[in-house]
């Protein structure tokens, strides 16, 4: 039975997936789908599998429904919110962070 209730086991359950969703989509190691089928792909290689297919088929469905998640819990105008305050402010933000 589903209880309404947050428990700090559902928070560190959630964190860790989707920490596992970004890291298994990409992570700066190269052991990620982009690593493992889209670099190869950009640089000429003709070797794209069925296998790389669907591991990128349940990739997309992984993020529609972390997605889809984030909007029902936080709304459209928190997740927007949550993006432009998380992203650099363009050449400003590069010459401070090098000056």
């Amino acid at each position: 039975m589903a209880t309404d209730s947050i428990t700090w086991q559902g928070v560190l359950i959630r964190l860790f997936v989707s920490l596992v969703l970004v890291f298994l989509t990409w992570n700066a190691e190269g052991w990620s789908y982009y690593h493992w089928t889209v670099e190869p792909l950009i640089r000429g290689a003709r070797n794209f599998s069925a296998i790389k297919f669907l591991a990128g088929v349940v990739l997309v469905a992984a993020w529609v429904v972390f997605l889809q998640a984030t909007r029902r819990s936080i709304g459209l105008m928190g997740a927007l919110s949550a993006l432009s305050s998380a992203r650099p402010r363009g050449r400003d933000f590069h010459r401070q962070q090098a000056g």
